[in-house]
């Protein structure tokens, strides 16, 4: 999966569940995307928008996803 600060949170949170637990570790008020209206904004909401939410740049959480990721790779092999 390639991505971006375009890519979809509905479509990164297909691919990689996991992710919203270790969201939450990274900041707690990532804790309200689990409430209704939270995963209504992951719904319609890209890695930018999610970016402007928590003050973030689009490039701070996309190197944090990727660092995820491949932390969970390689724990994997």
């Amino acid at each position: 999966m390639i991505i971006s600060k375009s890519t979809k949170l509905s479509e990164l949170m297909q691919a990689f569940p996991w992710l919203m637990d270790e969201a939450v570790k990274l900041d707690p008020k990532f804790k309200v995307l689990n409430n209704p209206i939270g995963k209504a904004f992951i719904k319609k909401s890209t890695i930018e928008d999610l970016a402007k939410k928590a003050d973030l740049s689009p490039e701070e959480i996309l190197d944090w996803i990727k660092a995820q990721v491949e932390e969970r790779q390689k724990s994997q092999n």
